[in-house]
């Protein structure tokens, strides 16, 4: 007889609940239109691709590195840590990775500055996880800038 008790107390709280189908598709306030629909797509792909293509966006990373313990060479130099296209100067600089800071100091004769085109002598790079935000440099070498 407890044990019946025992079961009847731990059901009645699930009992006093009544599952009921959702409503949603029923509900006018979800209903759009075809045309409102198809707008608010493009709204978002035209957002993506302008995401995408900005100077901060994925398509401007010109590789992919994982730096070691350490000095990493930057660079289109064969050899660099770091490689960068062969637009870039043989030698932009070098990462170094300590303790988990990370510092980029320019070479001699290269020219990396900051996205908005602060000259950068040494500084330290922030992961884009980073509160502050990430750091986004940029080679002003002549031969790294396009011509039109």
């Amino acid at each position: 007889m407890k044990r019946i008790l025992f079961s009847l107390t731990l059901l009645l709280p699930f009992a006093a609940c009544r599952w009921t189908p959702s409503t949603t598709a029923d509900d006018p306030r979800f209903h759009i239109s075809a045309q409102t629909h198809q707008t608010q797509i493009d709204e978002w792909h035209s957002g993506r691709v302008s995401r995408l293509t900005s100077d901060t966006g994925w398509l401007t990373v010109s590789g992919f590195h994982w730096l070691v313990e350490g000095m990493n060479r930057v660079g289109s130099v064969e050899g660099a840590e770091v490689r960068l296209p062969e637009s870039a100067p043989d030698s932009a600089g070098i990462i170094t990775l300590s303790g988990g800071q990370t510092l980029f100091a320019t070479t001699p004769g290269s020219d990396v500055r900051t996205i908005d085109g602060r000259p950068v002598g040494q500084m330290e790079l922030l992961s884009d996880a980073d509160p502050a935000g990430e750091t986004v440099l940029r080679d002003q070498h002549p031969k790294a800038i396009p011509s039109d």
